[in-house]
């Protein structure tokens, strides 16, 4: 018989695996957030005006095409509407809700990954919760439904990767071409 690594290790690979994924993501995701959030609080008047001045003004001009007249919008007016809709928003309570949200995203994904590392280190857990709690006049119909879910969940899984990965590319190569 091959000797083999434990179960553990594999369930901590990966849990590991699963976690530098989900960090790999924030780290891509979080930095442009970061990036937009500081642009829009060094917003100056020039360059609100520059920015919106001319798409007011076609805005404007396609609604006179189509009758509307009458409303005027201007680049000071859409300034004005957004710096009094920044300052009612209270920051201290978005911060709290935002914190709270981190915090209850991390306490589920503590769970998952706490529960998943069980279930992945010992491979018959499920199995044996299943099988002790269903009656003995049944066990063989379930252990038939087991084997045929195993094998489906398995389809199902390898559908779902390589649908991700054809996706992943097609959408990588179409990022790069742009």
């Amino acid at each position: 018989r091959k000797k083999a690594l434990p179960r553990w290790i594999y369930a901590l690979g990966i849990i590991v695996l699963l976690l530098a994924s989900v960090f790999g993501l924030l780290r891509l995701i979080v930095p442009p957030l970061l990036e937009q959030a500081d642009r829009i609080s060094h917003i100056s008047n020039d360059a609100f005006k520059r920015s919106f001045g001319a798409p007011l003004a076609d805005l404007q001009q396609y609604l006179s095409t189509w009758g509307i007249e009458g409303h005027t919008f201007s680049a000071e007016q859409l300034k004005q509407d957004f710096m009094q809709w920044m300052q009612s928003v209270d920051i201290r309570l978005a911060i709290a809700e935002i914190l709270n949200g981190v915090s209850t995203a991390g306490g589920w994904i503590f769970s998952v990954l706490f529960i998943t590392f069980f279930f992945l280190k010992e491979k018959f857990l499920l199995y044996r919760l299943i099988h002790t709690l269903t009656p003995d006049h049944i066990e063989p119909r379930i252990q038939k439904v087991l084997r045929a879910i195993q094998s489906l969940l398995g389809n199902y899984f390898r559908c779902i990767l390589l649908q991700i990965v054809v996706f992943g590319s097609y959408i990588f190569i179409g990022l790069s071409i742009v």
